[in-house]
């Protein structure tokens, strides 16, 4: 009943009924420390992140940032189940933007030591180590540090594949997404969806949304040359966590210049397109 009234509410303001996303997040935060049920946990930590980076306006997230860091780290202290725990200090690290946090978090990469009670994994110190890239934090060679610390050939590989799209030098992610026009650099599809997953970021998308025109030019390629599934992935990587409407105008001037689109294509499109469009009503009131 809970996870239905959870689902509901996050539903419901996506259509912008009955309550918004401030007020949304506040009343999830709130369950954080009494929700008892680890796939509920998992499902509103999920929402709150959603709503953190895509549904608020940066400069709210900037503010907020410090009061969720600080919920999510007392709750996960207080928590006494390893799995819960472990869901508190992953959606901590997701949404980590103070100096403090990522201090911690760096501090954690740096000595391989968790969180007491939290059981961290070599793809979990990976990930942590694309946080701290991917939000800037002063030692620029954690990436590459990182990727001696992994034994796994393909482990290795992977990191090593997407640190450009993680490089603080936009020229450098430039090179990157150009390099993604030749289908051979597209033959491991996870991982340029894991990329472009990073390249898109919220915190990226200032520099990113150039981008986003050159992806819808490249789907019909794509679709000949891909799996089945990479168009949807390739695209839900791009415009997923985009919220401006500067943004939203590039897909619909795009379509609006095709009007015989590859229907199958273009439902793609505005499937993947669709938080982007409800992100741009909710934020901006378009």
């Amino acid at each position: 009943m809970r996870a239905s009234a959870y689902i509901n509410l996050y539903e419901n303001m996506l259509s912008g009924k009955a309550i918004k996303p401030k007020e949304l997040m506040q009343l999830y935060e709130n369950q954080f420390a009494k929700e008892k049920e680890e796939l509920n946990l998992r499902l509103i930590t999920g929402y709150t992140s959603d709503i953190f980076w895509r549904l608020i306006l940066p400069t709210e997230r900037e503010r907020l940032a410090p009061f969720l860091e600080d919920i999510l780290w007392q709750d996960m202290q207080q928590d006494t189940v390893a799995n819960k725990k472990k869901i508190l200090f992953k959606t901590y690290q997701n949404v980590a933007l103070s100096q403090a946090a990522l201090d911690t978090l760096y501090a954690m990469w740096k000595t391989e030591k968790a969180p007491k009670g939290v059981i961290l994994t070599e793809d979990d110190y990976t990930a942590l180590a694309l946080t701290l890239a991917l939000k800037n934090y002063p030692d620029t060679n954690i990436l590459q540090q990182q990727v001696t610390r992994i034994n796994n050939p393909d482990r290795k590989a992977r990191l090593e594949f997407l640190m450009p799209a993680l490089s603080s030098d936009s020229t450098v992610r430039d090179a990157f997404f150009a390099s993604l026009k030749e289908q051979k650099n597209r033959q491991k599809e996870a991982w340029v969806t894991m990329a472009l997953d990073y390249l898109h970021h919220p915190l990226r998308a200032s520099t990113s949304q150039k981008y986003l025109k050159q992806s819808l030019d490249l789907l019909e390629e794509i679709q000949r040359t891909g799996d089945i599934f990479f168009p949807g992935t390739w695209l839900q990587s791009s415009f997923g966590a985009y919220q401006s409407p500067a943004a939203a105008t590039i897909v619909r001037t795009f379509l609006q210049k095709r009007p015989n689109y590859n229907p199958k294509l273009k439902a793609k499109i505005l499937q993947a397109a669709d938080p982007l469009f409800r992100a741009e009503k909710l934020v901006y009131g378009k």
